[in-house]
């Protein structure tokens, strides 16, 4: 099942109970937008699934070229947005992952906004999970094969102005 490069692929609503097995899960994306005037850019969650608080099995499935990623800033000091789980954000659910495969997937932080004047740009965006971000849920991970996947960092304010306007983190390519 594809996202078309266009949106989420499944979005799961809270409280259920939710088997998907044997299914590719590509193309999906979640981008966050970009930061109005002086603000900072918003948040992408999960390009291939989000996982709003269920308890959530997946079993034989391929995960590839899902992203998320965050919107950049504004110029004037927005900040780039984090980017979390490109394949999957599992936010206080139960995630539990059997045999499958996370291949080529991607978070990455928006870039933070240009300066203007005086007024430097803001920081970059944090990327965190190029598969898989765990938001304070129960997750369990047997017998699959992470690879190829990536957790990218936005790029920082203009190098003239002072420290402190660096690109952002990344945690956790797989």
């Amino acid at each position: 099942i594809s996202g078309g490069n266009t949106g989420r692929v499944f979005t799961i609503s809270s409280n259920l109970a939710v088997t998907i097995s044997g299914l590719t899960i590509c193309n999906g994306v979640n981008a966050g937008t970009n930061g109005a005037s002086g603000s900072a850019g918003g948040d992408g969650y999960g390009g291939g699934i989000l996982n709003n608080g269920s308890i959530m099995a997946i079993t034989g499935c391929v995960l590839s070229n899902n992203a998320a990623s965050g919107g950049n800033g504004s110029p004037s000091g927005g900040g780039g947005g984090t980017a979390l789980g490109g394949a999957v954000y599992n936010n206080g659910g139960t995630l539990n992952a059997t045999n499958c495969t996370f291949v080529s997937n991607a978070s990455s932080g928006g870039s933070s906004g240009s300066s203007v004047r005086d007024t430097p740009g803001g920081p970059g965006g944090n990327a965190l999970g190029g598969a898989i971000y765990n938001n304070g849920g129960t997750l369990t991970v047997v017998l699959c094969v992470l690879s190829n996947n990536l957790a990218k960092g936005g790029f920082g304010g203009p190098l003239h102005y002072p420290a402190g306007y660096d690109g952002g983190s990344a945690f956790g390519g797989g």
